[in-house]
């Protein structure tokens, strides 16, 4: 029977501790100083660092809220449109 795990409420951070110490060390020395700073960045505040990066994409109309969550649902980029093409087109 497959377990379930329940979704934090609000926005605490999680964490993966499944990685033993020595693997966490031998994949941060293999990340380039840009890769890890994009990922505390990320680990930071989510929301700012989701938000910048999807600025790079084109929108057709840009998002009123980055990320909202009201438990057990979750929405990215709430209120901003684009088209698939677009994207397709930005990821070739």
């Amino acid at each position: 029977m497959a377990m379930i795990q329940r979704i934090p409420s609000g926005h605490e951070k999680v964490r993966c501790s499944t990685l033993s110490e020595k693997t966490r060390r031998y994949i941060h020395n293999l990340v380039s100083p840009i890769v890890q700073r994009w990922i505390e960045n990320a680990r930071e505040d989510p929301e700012a660092f989701w938000g910048k990066a999807a600025e790079q994409l084109p929108w057709l109309r840009k998002w009123d809220q980055v990320f909202e969550w009201t438990p057990p649902t979750f929405r990215w980029f709430v209120g901003g449109q684009t088209n698939r093409f677009s994207c397709k087109k930005c990821a070739q």
